[in-house]
């Protein structure tokens, strides 16, 4: 399971010395950057993202964040790598970034960081994907140890934690940039830390403006899962049958999910005064074309 915010002392190091290691490397950063520095927070933004021109101008404008657009087709995780060290140096030479946004496709329990570079559990372990491990690895090292409990990498762009395999990923990743402690966390954005998550490197107006009118439009599944965090057990006691994220044993085809989409569409007046709901909260409004 991913972790939360933490005090630092309550996560794990693998031995004394480690843990060691760690506070004298925090040490060395302060004095570099002197001790009332803040780490600027570094945001990444794949071009496969729609209209990425517009969601650009939705980050903050502030000296402290830095926005780094990268080409979706043409990068390499080498180069990614490359260009956050430059953009840090530049900001000032031997600092850190306090967190990391990596904004991208994807779905429940993989990431499309890089063109025929899709990440999931069983691509990380592969040792012909040395280049996929070493970017989380080198990334870990450049996660600024000034203000341990912001050191996060958030993902947005795409529902990462929408199946169990997603918090088994982030896991995985976190583990990479071991002995470099860095918290991973995808909010669902209807959420209040997803609301804090948005908020932290865009301005929220300009942010929601940018999603109603480019990001594809949600089914009524969707929509649930998304505003109201409910799981496979919620969705099953809905009376809606098996899980849309994947097709199921028997094989669920994409007649039959027209007709769950449907047939959601229509609960969806019931299903806003359920006590199963997690959250008060009014659904966003749906039409099915």
């Amino acid at each position: 399971m991913r972790q939360s915010k933490a005090d630092r002392s309550s996560l794990p190091y693998h031995s004394d010395i480690e843990k060691t290691k760690w506070l004298a490397e925090q040490q060395i950063e302060s004095s570099k950057t002197g001790f009332n520095f803040k780490p600027p927070r570094i945001v990444l933004i794949s071009s496969n993202i729609k209209r990425r021109d517009h969601l650009l101008n939705a980050v903050k404008k502030e000296d402290n964040i830095i926005s780094i657009p990268y080409d979706f087709n043409h990068s390499t995780f080498s180069g990614l790598i490359a260009e956050i060290n430059t953009q840090l140096e530049r900001y000032r030479p031997g600092c850190k970034a306090r967190s990391v946004l990596l904004f991208c496709q994807g779905g429940p329990g993989y990431l499309y960081l890089l063109k025929n570079k899709v990440l999931t559990r069983e691509k990380l372990a592969r040792l012909d994907n040395k280049d996929m491990a070493t970017f989380w690895k080198e990334l870990g090292c450049m996660i600024s140890k000034i203000e341990p409990k912001e050191s996060i990498v958030h993902i947005m762009g795409c529902f990462f934690l929408g199946s169990k395999q997603g918090q088994f990923v982030m896991q995985d990743m976190q583990d990479l940039m071991h002995p470099n402690v860095a918290l991973f966390d995808a909010p669902v954005e209807a959420s209040v830390e997803g609301r804090q998550m948005i908020e932290t490197y865009f301005d929220y107006k300009d942010y929601k403006a940018w999603k109603f009118q480019y990001q594809p439009r949600l089914t009524s599944y969707q929509l649930l899962r998304e505003s109201f965090h409910w799981g496979e057990e919620d969705m099953l006691v809905a009376g809606q049958g098996t899980s849309m994220d994947k097709p199921s044993a028997s094989g669920y085809n994409k007649s039959q999910q027209r007709k769950s989409i449907h047939s959601m569409g229509s609960t969806v007046s019931e299903l806003k005064s359920s006590p199963r709901l997690r959250r008060q909260n009014t659904l966003p409004s749906y039409s099915e074309s």
